[in-house]
């Protein structure tokens, strides 16, 4: 090893068969081995008006050079080297801003205000639910909506002017329904009766 004069326990050298180490104050901050991994005892700190941590893939067909970088302004962002940034956060507010798409795996849930019960999830193919409160409020399934425990504090508009759609409304009674018939231009009841 070779150490500072007058202190001893801070070195640097071999400890064994290709594998180098720095140490400082008795232990070991940085570790090299024979596969060129390198090992940080503590902190890695980039300093610099805006600093920028490379992630190189030398992968002949499908290798991308990513890096992290801080600018100026105190956001650090996340890109493709020599490309758009991919993702940029704030330092002030926690904001992510992203530059393409947002992938979810199937089935999974996108949470809101860091709580357990109220998400966005694709529960199956094709099928979206919007969960509060641990309950599902509304269900799209292809081209149809589904409600559920829904209160509507306003005006609803179903359709637009000379192209409406059927729309029918259960009772708690089994087979008890009222239905507008919109090609009729027909309110009816399950009992036949009906409005014009």
């Amino acid at each position: 090893y070779i150490a500072h004069t007058g202190d001893p326990n801070s070195l640097f050298g071999f400890s064994g068969n290709d594998t180098f180490i720095i140490n400082t104050s008795g232990t070991t901050a940085l570790t090299v081995n024979s596969s060129q991994a390198a090992t940080f005892a503590g902190d890695v700190t980039l300093s610099s008006t805006a600093p920028i941590f490379y992630l190189d893939n030398t992968t002949n067909s499908t290798g991308k050079n990513w890096r992290l970088s801080s600018a100026a302004n105190g956001k650090m962002y996340i890109a493709e080297h020599g490309v758009i940034d991919a993702i940029t956060l704030e330092h002030t507010t926690g904001n992510a801003t992203f530059a393409g798409h947002v992938n979810l795996a199937a089935t999974k849930k996108l949470y809101f205000d860091g709580g357990t019960h109220t998400y966005l999830t694709e529960s199956s193919d094709n099928n979206l639910q919007i969960v509060t409160g641990g309950t599902i409020t509304a269900e799209f399934a292809g081209t149809g909506l589904t409600l559920r425990n829904t209160q509507v504090n306003g005006t609803l508009t179903v359709g637009v002017d000379d192209t409406g759609h059927d729309v029918k409304f259960f009772g708690a009674t089994s087979g008890r329904y009222m239905l507008w018939d919109q090609s009729a231009d027909f309110l009816k009841f399950s009992d036949n009766a009906g409005v014009y």
